[in-house]
């Protein structure tokens, strides 16, 4: 059962801010389609705030909770009522915290705070931005250090430039870099190198199927494919990682 860690709602990439309360159940039927059409077990629905908002995607999970997941997207300030969000959420359904770029500072001590209280209620962290800055790199190397039992991934692998960068972290447990978007680029750029470095030293285990949207899935089979990775890795990164990362037996 492939699970995918990282999808929107929306029939393509350039719609996937278009899903509201009037076209939700067209689009969660329609995802959950093309799930099954392409042998998706599972997946975490991603709200993209302001504009998708988190009770939207719970909604849809709830509409298909054999199928479907919601992780949640809490703005850190103010600090109590983050939290108190974050705990709302969890208890609403929510798999996993989704640190936008658009919602936060990597350097502000509140998000630090509030991935503190995630990690500490067993959710995974999900960093999503498209290309990954040094004061990402420098959120994820302190919170991967504090937080050892903490889980975090890094969405579309840091983007085309930012992946290099991230290299290093491959070797800690508790990291891992959602393929969505990136790995479609990058296994036909001449960037692909970092790639094949990561391979070479096993770290490609630490990767994880995201597909950001259902129009995506074909591609990334195909990149994938493109690794020539053995069994036992590709069933890592399609399913084994994901269902340690949400805990699902």
């Amino acid at each position: 059962m492939t699970i995918d860690v990282h999808t929107h709602l929306g029939r393509d990439r350039m719609s996937m801010t278009e899903a509201s309360p009037a076209t939700l159940p067209a689009l969660a039927e329609m995802l959950v389609k093309r799930m099954d059409s392409q042998g998706i077990g599972k997946a975490v629905v991603f709200p993209l705030e302001p504009l998708v908002h988190t009770e939207l995607c719970l909604e849809a999970a709830a509409m298909y909770p054999e199928k479907l997941m919601s992780a949640c997207c809490v703005h850190p300030r103010p600090v109590d009522e983050a939290k108190t969000t974050l705990e709302r959420y969890t208890r609403e359904g929510a798999v996993g915290l989704l640190m936008d770029e658009k919602t936060y500072y990597p350097a502000d001590p509140a998000a630090h705070a509030l991935v503190q209280l995630a990690v500490r209620m067993g959710l995974p962290i999900f960093l999503h931005s498209y290309e990954v800055t040094d004061a990402d790199i420098s959120f994820l190397d302190r919170l991967s250090m504090v937080h050892p039992d903490g889980q975090f991934v890094v969405c579309h692998m840091g983007g085309l430039f930012g992946f290099a960068k991230l290299l290093p972290f491959a070797s800690r447990a508790n990291v891992w870099f959602d393929i969505s978007v990136t790995l479609i680029r990058l296994v036909e750029s001449p960037l692909r190198v970092f790639l094949d470095a990561l391979a070479q030293d096993q770290g490609v285990r630490h990767l994880i199927f995201g597909s950001e949207n259902q129009a995506d899935y074909e591609d990334i089979r195909a990149s994938l494919n493109m690794l020539d990775l053995d069994v036992e890795t590709t069933k890592t990164i399609m399913t084994e990682n994901a269902r340690r990362l949400l805990r699902i037996r």
